[in-house]
């Protein structure tokens, strides 16, 4: 071999180790992802399924991303539960990446202080009543991150009471949530001080029924958080229910439980498809090499008054002139609400 040849493979290996060098293992190898959810939901803000898409779709052609069905663990909405399941996956040496799904799959992992291997809790709910680390924007814990849209309660409180006034609130919150983070009842109780009305909070997992029953009597409005262990045949049983106790509510979620019959929502209903593409970019920088600890954490949720007009109709609420130029209008048309039969058997 000539000594140019020589020279020219020399050069060629070099060149393909410095760039085997400059990209990260996860690169070489792929990279498996694994998830904790707090529990087995009937809804989601934000699904796995549409995490697993964004990911994907963001990395594809650039890392091999996986998500094995035996890596991911599902807890039973508990603390204890999505502990276990996060000692399980940090300690699995085939998991690279964690989604910790659920307010409290991201609680427990914040406790965890710098963690062996990059966790990401898409899901949280209120940053500083849950005890999330933070560093300016960013967690300042080393392998961890969060996304934490900026919700207001008082927000809400002051928009629901500009659409008809209350006394005597009732603020519905999954159990499981409410007996792990009690804390999450703070804002409530300060909005009721500034705002001059009662409220109670009521504990809900899957059975609509049971809470039903649950409502005080003396209530006379109804603040719907998040109660993903309800499903869509489920929340509509629970609008409907209200709506015959004349009861007016508001949705924490947004347009989508409008939708389904609560009387209004402050929330945009893109909010899950823009923290999913967050995450999915939050993943691709991990596999690019950053550390997490140093992600920015806050994401800005859009705001639009959206009103189930039918559900006013129902409700006899009548929101003022302002309110209703204001707000995104549903089942406007009275033509929209559903019709008995017009068969003529029993008609005289």
């Amino acid at each position: 071999m000539s000594q140019r040849m020589q020279h020219a493979r020399i050069a060629t290996l070099l060149v393909t180790f410095l760039c085997l060098a400059a990209v990260p293992s996860w690169a070489v190898r792929g990279a498996t992802i694994g998830i904790v959810g707090d529990g087995d939901g009937a809804r989601c803000f934000v699904c796995t399924r549409l995490l697993i898409e964004e990911i994907l779709a963001l990395t594809r052609g650039e890392f091999d991303v996986r998500f094995p069905e035996s890596k991911r663990i599902l807890g039973d909405w508990s603390r204890a539960s999505v502990r276990a399941g996060l000692d399980r996956l940090l300690g699995d040496p085939e998991v690279d990446l964690i989604l910790a799904i659920g307010p409290l799959a991201g609680s427990e992992a914040a406790r965890l202080g710098p963690l062996p291997k990059p966790v990401i809790a898409p899901l949280v709910i209120d940053p500083v009543l849950q005890d999330m680390p933070r560093v300016e924007d960013t967690s300042g814990v080393r392998n961890f991150t969060y996304v934490a849209p900026v919700k207001n309660f008082e927000r809400d409180i002051e928009a629901f009471q500009r659409i008809t006034p209350f006394e005597r609130l009732a603020i519905l919150v999954d159990r499981g949530l409410i007996e792990a983070l009690p804390q999450l009842q703070r804002p409530a109780q300060q909005a009721a001080r500034q705002y001059d009305y009662s409220s109670v909070v009521v504990p809900a997992d899957d059975k609509v029924l049971e809470l039903l029953a649950r409502l005080p009597a003396d209530i006379d409005a109804v603040f719907v958080t998040p109660l993903t262990r309800f499903s869509e045949d489920d929340l509509e049983a629970l609008a409907d229910a209200l709506k015959a106790r004349k009861l007016p509510s508001f949705s924490l979620w947004g347009r989508q439980e409008v939708e389904r019959g609560i009387l209004a929502s402050m929330a945009a209903d893109d909010d899950g498809q823009r923290v999913a593409r967050r995450v999915a970019l939050n993943v691709q920088r991990i596999l690019l090499g950053e550390d997490p600890g140093g992600f920015g954490v806050s994401i800005s949720q859009r705001e639009r008054l959206t009103l189930n007009m039918r559900t006013a109709r129902a409700t006899g609420v009548s929101p003022a002139w302002d309110v209703l130029t204001e707000a995104l209008k549903l089942f406007e048309q009275v033509d929209d609400e559903p019709r008995l039969p017009t068969s003529g058997a029993g008609i005289c």
